[in-house]
């Protein structure tokens, strides 16, 4: 795999006694329901332990232009990958346009965003797409609840 990290406040991360720079290949086999203790190494010789928790679960990737989300849609796009941890592969199921912007009233106060998703053909026009085994639809609701 290859780590990636911000580079402002840290110089390598240690993984299983590894250590690595960020862009760096680490030749690590993972495992769903595995937890992996990371120690990022900072630049004023601190250290802040983290465990990475393998779930198995797809993921997401959202990206966007430089623009802010804000209440009007914005054009980016979405990746939904597949992750295989007994074979080692990934797959990316889905990559399409879409258009985000921020939901809810309230939420958009808390530390963790909600968003509104449209997806999109090239044109911009709505495009239905099942996601994860779900019907045809050309909207998502992205909540984060913190509670």
């Amino acid at each position: 795999m290859t780590v990636t990290f911000d580079t402002v406040s840290t110089k390598y991360i240690l993984m299983d006694n590894v250590q690595a720079k960020t862009g760096a290949t680490i030749d690590y086999t993972l495992t769903t329901n595995e937890t992996v203790a990371i120690k990022a190494m900072g630049l004023f010789n601190t250290s802040t332990n983290y465990n990475l928790i393998i779930t198995g679960l797809p993921i997401v990737i959202l990206k966007t232009a430089a623009f802010t989300i804000g209440d009007e849609k914005v054009p980016a796009s979405l990746n939904l990958v597949n992750p295989n941890y007994q074979t080692q592969s990934s797959k990316v199921e889905i990559a399409t346009n879409i258009k985000i912007s921020l939901r809810g009233a309230t939420a958009r106060n808390l530390p963790k965003k909600s968003y509104s998703v449209k997806l999109v053909d090239n044109a911009g026009a709505d495009t239905d797409i099942p996601l994860l085994g779900l019907r045809n639809d050309n909207a998502l609701d992205i909540r984060c609840h913190v509670y």
